[in-house]
């Protein structure tokens, strides 16, 4: 049977993403950083694997039943980081943690028998560029003073990520809207 990678996640608007640019230019002189196309820019709040083609119809019912009752809510930009702590080898724009995103993403996993011990302390982040090669971190210095931002959630999206030799394209399968609270 036919599988095809699957992740939800938290769509990022052209206006934030637009704002990651100079830091990008910055740093696009170094072989070292593959940095994301703005179409891969988002908040990834569960990761499904590899799913078989034919459940991705009951994954979508599953979807709509669960996400029905969120209700929309903010993320707000903490910080630039190098991740994981230990050998990084990924640039995040972090977010203060946040209840409603964390309870999100322990739903989502429940919802689909993912083990919660890997992931139950979710940070919301988006990941900006991968180390392809051994690079200084050290001369990676971020702005301190990036404007502080939010993001309102009032999408949630099914996404298809298909790998490629030059990274993963992700493609939108089904978006659900978050309810006014």
């Amino acid at each position: 049977m036919k599988k095809t990678r699957l992740f939800i996640g938290i769509p990022i608007n052209k206006g934030i993403i637009e704002m990651f640019h100079p830091l990008k230019k910055k740093y696009c002189h170094n072989e070292g950083i593959r940095w994301l196309t703005d179409n891969n820019l988002h908040i990834t709040t569960c990761f499904l694997g590899n799913i078989e083609y034919n459940k991705i119809n009951d994954i979508i019912l599953q979807l709509e039943k669960l996400l029905s009752n969120v209700v929309r809510f903010n993320l707000v930009f903490d910080c630039f980081q190098l991740s994981p702590k230990r050998n990084p080898y990924m640039i995040w724009a972090k977010f203060n943690k946040d209840i409603s995103f964390t309870e999100l993403s322990i739903s989502l996993r429940r919802l689909f028998k993912i083990e919660l011990n890997k992931i139950n302390n979710p940070v919301p982040h988006i990941t900006l560029a991968r180390f392809n090669k051994k690079i200084r971190i050290d001369e990676i210095i971020f702005p301190q003073n990036f404007p502080r931002f939010e993001i309102k959630v009032k999408k949630i999206v099914l996404y298809k990520s298909i790998l490629k030799s030059s990274g993963a394209e992700y493609f939108q399968i089904k978006d659900f809207n978050t309810k006014n609270s």
